[in-house]
């Protein structure tokens, strides 16, 4: 399972990370929900092993529960956003995270 997990985000990583090879900043990613199917901890060795790697990327997760990475302020810091899952209370999220 962990080698499935990290193969699919290493894959769509490659998608993001060729078109910047010669960029000078490495393609900031934010990631929503870093505990898909409740296993705590499942991405965070995949994670580290990406930003420790491969120089062009660079990925920061949050909790699912973590709304406040979703203000546009804070969108606006990152080029890739990916939503692994997300909780909000009666399935609708505050207005800010609308605004994203």
């Amino acid at each position: 399972m962990k080698r499935r997990t990290f193969l699919s985000v290493a894959a769509l990583l490659c998608m993001v990370v060729l078109p910047s090879v010669y960029a000078d900043d490495p393609v900031q990613c934010l990631l929503v929900g870093k505990e898909p199917h409740g296993e705590a901890g499942v991405l965070n060795e995949a994670i580290a092993a990406i930003n420790a790697n491969y120089p062009t990327v660079h990925i920061t997760a949050v909790e699912k529960t973590d709304l406040e990475a979703l203000r546009l302020e804070n969108l606006k810091k990152y080029d890739v956003l990916m939503l692994e899952q997300v909780q909000v209370e009666n399935g609708n999220p505050p207005d800010f995270v609308k605004e994203g």
